[in-house]
């Protein structure tokens, strides 16, 4: 027999599939496990049974916007069986795509949540904050994907003196589970850790099952770190995401949310050193004024100083009296003298001192020439001594006489 290339064969099969009455307009019941929806709106996605999984391409927008939020339910799928020589596969090419009811895995998997939800593993009350700057960092990964890279790349970027602890896992499939419990397991037994992150990339609903599992769950609850669980796409969903304490969308999300950068930590010391200088110096401003105020009570109630103060009063008060007595005596002083002088104007004696004398007739002092007539006899007192005379005649008008005034 004459050989054909696998060209030949290829395009042969995809022939008698496209002509095959049955297969070129079929309607395939199945649960929907994956569904990736292209920028140009092709579709790709697989439905499955228990025994079976088979590829289906949907070269239009879904009539349904939100059948990525559906997987697990079962669906009805129309189009026909064609053939991917290139990758010697066959695949359904689907033209329509109708939600039926929920599959077997996704009713397991509701019951499973809604019975450990009842028993408050997912309970908002107990998650944990994940530590700010972590000293180490436990990996539960697969160290060949491709998570494992970016979580180490984003975690040493981001925190340099942050060490990472990988417990190399299998996140996919029978032993999955099993494997990470292990891991847990041992986290939990060192007492070296801040947080632990378990995760993968992307994948099937069936590839990402194993995240479900009811025993990996209350390990994950149980745990005595902090867990961030970051499965698959910021799509999917696992049960690990709500006993975890963190939901990381990605595994690259996950190493941001278990660290702070290192520029935002020196900014944040930066920060705090000003806000503590800022207060020690409102602190000793306020220390500073209450010692004041007790140094100014202290001046006010110290014996020696009081008796100081007392003694400097004393002695302006001494220095106020002398200048006051000094000034009162020179006033009195300055009176007296002025007195004294207006005595002596008014002092017989001092007119007696000109030339003057006193006239007295029978005790009293003459001082009208009118009182005397010739024979009275008068005495006369001067300065120096006291003569008697005898009137031989007295004048009402003044007449000198050849008297001459003095």
């Amino acid at each position: 027999m004459h050989p054909v290339s696998v060209s030949e064969i290829g395009n042969y099969i995809k022939k008698v599939l496209r002509d095959d009455l049955l297969l070129s307009n079929v309607t395939v019941r199945g649960e929907l496990s994956s569904f990736t929806e292209t920028a140009r709106g092709h579709c790709f996605f697989r439905i499955k049974d228990a025994s079976a999984v088979l590829k289906c391409v949907m070269f239009k927008r879904c009539s349904d916007p939100h059948m990525k939020e559906h997987i697990g339910m079962e669906v009805d799928v129309g189009g026909r069986i064609g053939a991917y020589p290139a990758g010697s596969e066959y695949q359904l090419i689907a033209d329509s795509i109708v939600l039926h009811q929920p599959g077997v895995l996704f009713q397991e998997l509701e019951m499973r949540k809604k019975k450990l939800q009842s028993e408050g593993l997912f309970a908002t009350d107990k998650k944990r904050p994940i530590p700010a700057v972590p000293y180490r960092i436990g990996l539960i990964t697969s160290d060949t994907g491709a998570a494992i890279t970016d979580l180490v790349h984003v975690i040493r970027r981001r925190s340099p003196m942050t060490h990472i602890l990988l417990y190399p896992s299998v996140v996919q499939g029978t032993n999955a589970a099993q494997s990470m419990i292990q891991a847990l397991r041992y986290f939990n037994s060192r007492n070296d850790l801040s947080t632990v992150i378990i995760g993968r990339g992307g994948g099937s609903f069936e590839d990402l099952f194993c995240f479900n599992d009811e025993e990996l769950v209350r390990e994950v609850a149980r745990s005595r770190y902090p867990i961030i669980s970051a499965v698959g796409h910021e799509s999917d969903t696992v049960l690990t995401d709500f006993a975890a304490d963190l939901r990381a969308p990605t595994p690259t999300a996950a190493g941001e949310l278990a660290t702070r950068h290192v520029q935002d930590l020196v900014r944040d010391v930066d920060d705090t050193v000003g806000n503590m200088r800022h207060t020690m110096q409102g602190v000793l401003e306020d220390y500073s004024k209450e010692l004041d105020m007790f140094h100014d009570a202290l001046l006010r109630t110290n014996p020696v100083l009081c008796l100081e103060k007392r003694q400097d009063q004393l002695q302006d008060m001494a220095k106020r009296l002398l200048q006051a007595k000094t000034s009162y005596f020179t006033e009195k002083e300055h009176a007296l003298a002025l007195f004294y002088h207006k005595l002596e104007a008014s002092n017989p004696l001092g007119i007696l001192q000109k030339g003057y004398a006193v006239v007295q007739k029978a005790g009293g002092v003459v001082t009208d020439s009118r009182e005397l007539k010739p024979g009275d006899r008068v005495s006369m007192r001067f300065l120096h001594g006291q003569a008697r005379s005898v009137i031989e005649q007295a004048f009402e008008e003044e007449e000198t006489d050849g008297i001459q005034g003095l």
